[in-house]
């Protein structure tokens, strides 16, 4: 799958910045499979209860990727925020500024406490049955 670092993210922020693009895209098509799944519409609709999101998704550019989509975006960031934080390219610090709901916040900090190697062999494990996350 092609990935074009944007211009913008080069010149702004370096390398570092394209490795957040590069990250990002390139996650897209591990959660494809979480998004189509049966058993996670539930949890997906479920978040439509929380205003914040329900907000963002209706007042922002972030809506034209429809409810799930939405979501994924948000999963998406958390996720990549916490590769790029293990991976030493970005400062915890600075990772935790670049998020903006309190799904992402909440996802990466369930990230940080509870992630393990050894523990999760995939991403669809490591979120299916993580409806004690609360936001």
């Amino acid at each position: 799958m092609p990935v074009i670092a944007d211009k913008n993210s080069l010149m702004i922020k370096g390398v570092g910045g394209a490795y957040h693009t590069i990250i990002h895209e390139l996650l897209h098509p591990l959660m494809l499979s979480l998004r189509r799944n049966v058993g996670m519409q539930s949890h997906f609709e479920k978040l439509k209860e929380n205003k914040e999101l329900l907000r963002l998704y209706k007042e922002t550019v972030m809506g034209r990727y429809g409810w799930n989509g939405f979501i994924e975006e948000n999963l998406i960031a958390a996720l990549e925020r916490f590769l790029l934080v293990k991976l030493k390219i970005e400062d915890e610090n600075e990772a935790r500024k670049m998020l903006y709901t309190s799904l992402q916040m909440v996802l990466y900090d369930e990230l940080v406490k509870n992630y393990n190697v050894n523990t999760f062999g995939n991403i669809e494990t490591s979120f299916s049955g993580s409806s004690r996350i609360k936001i």
